[in-house]
């Protein structure tokens, strides 16, 4: 195939639907060949992340096409050269490092791989190169001069060459060919792509789970968290990570590093940097397992990151998982092995055999039996309920998936157990309002009985007054009879009577509910 031509909308449709590298494979191109029409012609590329956004049904950002005059493309076919043996079995790097990654994604699959270029970036634009043409050019003009084409430093170009095993000219390379003088050139050697410092095993793809699981959620929702657990990544040892998790580490290696030891009476006493409660980590793992544990909880925070993910350190160390605080712990085990005694200690044990042979006093120095040096096993514990640890089957790395599963499955237990809590203290409640209200009602009862009895008691004293007038009228002389007082009585009989209810001029309004001994009458000195 020499060439085609396309129109520049359709190229722009199958890239953003398709990808680059679909695309090139379609048309029989090399990725950066296609990629350099695109640039000619004005046509954006989608960014690092945008297909596997695509792939789990986020929602993605489609950069407009820009206007043009050029309807029509024409791509030449590249026209393929004869390769020696040496020169097919040598494989280019996937990528150069980028001097800077702050929209890299250490945690997803790259969607778009391309194996035959090796990109150097610039400020403003992507420039690939092989690695052939990088030794060529920093061979043929000195590296500040190369470093100002790509539009990077010269320190960040040395770093490139050091990274693809591109060797650099020496100092006082320039000079000698100036002056005439042998200059020796090396020869590009192989690259060797560096071996990653974590276990490879298992199948990472594969998730392996018991049970049905997220059968809590939509059947959309829970179709878009399998995908994402299954194309889930641990980064690498040099990888990026978050800045939250980046300052963790930090203050974790400051607590685990000793500061110089501080004298008293001629005795050292050794102090570490930090004081008080150990961070996060600090004291649960040792210090060469940090970069393992931390690059774990930076690949699950990342995956969270759509989901209300946060880290939460405090009281309880938690991830915020769907709104949900989530308990994790990641912990290390020891081994026991036998200890082997030191030379101190045998000069230890001397000493004091030979105290104890001259019948002086001497404390027996205590050498354990057993050592528990740590041994690089790392152990995740969610909520008390799932459970996760390297294993010669695996490692944990190879389920981070599994990992990210387990931490959604206890946060809809938690969103179960925070709900039926909630629910029992809206019942505890109710229960209480009842219950007041109950001994209200009792209490309530209980003085309108008293006040009953209260009234009762002031009808019986107002009859035995009235009574007894009846009977001083009956026994006595009308002509002899006091109508004053009989007038007198009729009215403290009223008074007293809650029928009645009259006022008295000197007692006023009997209040007729209350307790007797509140409505006794005394007189006032």
């Amino acid at each position: 195939m020499v060439g085609f031509s396309i129109r520049r909308d359709a190229l722009y449709e199958e890239i953003w639907s398709l990808s680059a590298t679909k695309v090139a494979e379609k048309y029989d191109l090399s990725y950066a060949r296609l990629l350099k029409a695109c640039r000619e012609n004005d046509i954006p590329i989608p960014p690092p992340g945008y297909y596997t956004k695509l792939s789990i049904g986020k929602p993605v950002d489609r950069a407009p096409l820009p206007d043009s005059k050029i309807e029509m493309i024409v791509i030449e076919a590249p026209v393929p050269k004869k390769q020696t043996d040496s020169q097919t079995e040598q494989k280019q790097p996937p990528a150069l490092i980028p001097e800077s990654t702050e929209h890299a994604d250490t945690s997803m699959p790259a969607e778009e791989d391309d194996h035959d270029k090796v990109p150097l970036l610039r400020r403003g634009d992507r420039e690939r190169a092989t690695r052939e043409e990088l030794f060529q050019k920093v061979w043929a003009q000195p590296v500040s001069i190369v470093a100002k084409e790509y539009q990077i430093t010269d320190n960040a170009l040395r770093k490139r060459c050091i990274h693809l095993n591109v060797p650099i000219p020496e100092r006082g390379y320039w000079a000698k060919l100036r002056a005439g003088k042998p200059v020796n050139r090396p020869q590009l050697p192989p690259l060797e792509l560096p071996k990653l410092q974590k276990p490879h095993t298992g199948d990472r793809r594969k998730l392996h789970l018991n049970l049905p699981a997220l059968q809590f959620m939509k059947k959309r929702d829970r179709e878009e968290i399998l995908t994402l657990a299954s194309i889930l990544r641990v980064g690498g040892p040099n990888s990026q990570m978050l800045d939250s998790v980046r300052q963790l580490e930090i203050k974790c290696r400051e607590w685990s590093s000793p500061k110089p030891p501080d004298t008293y009476n001629g005795y050292y006493i050794p102090r570490r940097i930090s004081s008080g409660d150990p961070p996060y980590l600090a004291d649960t793992i040792s210090p060469k397992s940090y970069a393992r544990a931390f690059h774990l909880m930076d690949a699950l925070l990342r995956a969270l990151l759509p989901y209300e993910g946060l880290m939460q350190l405090g009281f309880n160390h938690s991830l915020r998982v769907n709104g949900e605080d989530v308990c994790i712990s990641i912990t290390e085990e020891k081994d026991s092995i036998i200890h082997e005694v030191t030379h101190a200690e045998r000069l230890e044990m001397l000493e004091y055999e030979e105290a104890r042979s001259k019948g002086r006093y001497a404390s027996k120095p205590r050498t354990p039996k057993y050592d528990h040096p740590w041994s690089g096993r790392l152990k995740i514990i969610i909520q008390e309920r799932f459970s996760f640890e390297d294993c010669k089957a695996y490692v944990l790395e190879d389920r981070i998936g599994e990992i990210l599963i387990a931490l959604f499955e206890a946060s809809n237990i938690s969103r179960l157990q925070r709900i039926a809590a909630a629910e029992k203290y809206q019942r505890e409640v109710e229960a209480r309002r009842i219950m007041e209200q109950k001994k209200q009602q009792y209490n309530a009862e209980i003085e309108k009985t008293k006040a009953l009895l209260n009234k009762a008691r002031d009808y019986e004293t107002a009859r035995m007054i009235r009574e007894y007038i009846a009977a001083i009228r009956t026994a006595s002389d009308p002509a002899e009879l006091d109508q004053d007082w009989i007038d007198w009585a009729e009215k403290k009989a009223d008074w007293f009577d809650p029928n009645v209810a009259r006022d008295d001029e000197f007692f006023g309004k009997r209040r007729h509910e209350d307790d007797p001994e509140r409505k006794k009458l005394e007189c006032k000195w």
